[in-house]
């Protein structure tokens, strides 16, 4: 149902955001936010990875990642976010 909450997000390796103008928004998705240098972790100058989101969301704040841990984990760096659902019954 499209009032449903849902956040898609990863590694799209979606250089020129061509995905969200072909793929998500015809799908419903709004971006979560904007281009973010997310690759490669040690010196991040492409937005390779992204959230979606479809539904009663908003997004109270998004960045990325700067701790020092993440590079082990990750040649990307982590988007984080904080998100509200605007639905009172969800």
């Amino acid at each position: 149902h499209v009032d449903t909450p849902v956040i898609i997000g990863g590694d799209f390796n979606d250089i020129w955001w061509s995905l969200d103008a072909r793929v998500m928004r015809p799908a419903g998705y709004w971006a979560a936010h904007g281009p973010m240098g997310t690759f490669p972790a040690r010196l991040p100058v492409r937005s390779l990875d992204a959230f979606y989101c479809r539904g009663p969301l908003s997004v109270e704040a998004a960045f990325v990642g700067r701790i020092r841990t993440a590079l082990y984990a990750s040649d990307h760096r982590p988007v984080i976010m904080d998100l509200h659902c605007d639905d009172p019954i969800l």
